[in-house]
């Protein structure tokens, strides 16, 4: 049974995926993992004064909050993604204090929980195998997509580019499996056999390249 967490629209991000709690629970749990990676992408395009990239990053990260019930970081996205260009850091600014604070909470309140649910059966897979059960998911439009994918996010933290995992990550969660199959295919095609060492290596090939997915 998972905790009530102070705002949460827990009942749309449950009945978004079935009821299935358990699933639920990883995801909002990877979700607040990621937060500094997902504010440092964030920052970086700040710096670099990005407002292309600021505003798709704000646009993807609607959709994954929107569909885990995040309603005040979906809300806060949203008026980073339509907002004036002059407005651009003062949305950034309320957008990233209510990431972190929904974040923290989330932690917090699942912590207990997290250490109780066990790991997944998932995580005996192979990565090569919970890969190509991901892509098979995808293109039948398995909802057991959304828990291979919490799995293989895990393993791929820290190989892959973030701004791979952020574009599955928003395809994903926001039900596009179609397009999220589609991603997926093209990164596996580039990438070859996934047991070889060719996602080692993928973060430091394209991390000049943040735009590519």
């Amino acid at each position: 049974m998972l905790p009530d967490i102070e705002g949460l629209q827990m009942s749309e991000g449950l009945a978004r995926l079935g009821g299935n709690s358990r699933l639920y629970g990883r995801l909002l749990l990877n979700f607040a993992r990621q937060c500094e990676t997902t504010l440092g992408a964030f920052e970086s395009a700040l710096q670099t004064q990005d407002e292309n990239r600021l505003r798709l990053l704000a646009h993807e990260l609607k959709g994954v909050a929107g569909g885990l019930g995040v309603k005040v970081v979906e809300q806060s996205a949203r008026n980073l993604e339509f907002g004036a260009d002059d407005y651009i850091r003062a949305e950034y600014h309320t957008l990233s204090t209510s990431l972190r604070e929904i974040c923290e909470r989330i932690v917090e309140r699942l912590a207990n929980w997290s250490n109780s649910y066990g790991s997944s059966s998932l995580s005996k897979i192979s990565l090569q195998r919970l890969w190509e059960k991901l892509q098979s998911e995808l293109q039948s439009f398995d909802g057991e997509a959304l828990d291979s994918w919490s799995e293989l996010s895990v393993r791929l933290k820290g190989r892959l580019h973030p701004t791979e995992l952020e574009h599955l990550e928003a395809l994903i969660l926001g039900l596009d499996f179609k397009s999220a199959a589609s991603a997926l295919k093209n990164l596996g095609e580039r990438l070859g056999p996934l047991e070889t060492g060719a996602l080692a290596d993928l973060d430091h090939t394209r991390a000049h390249r943040p735009g590519a997915y």
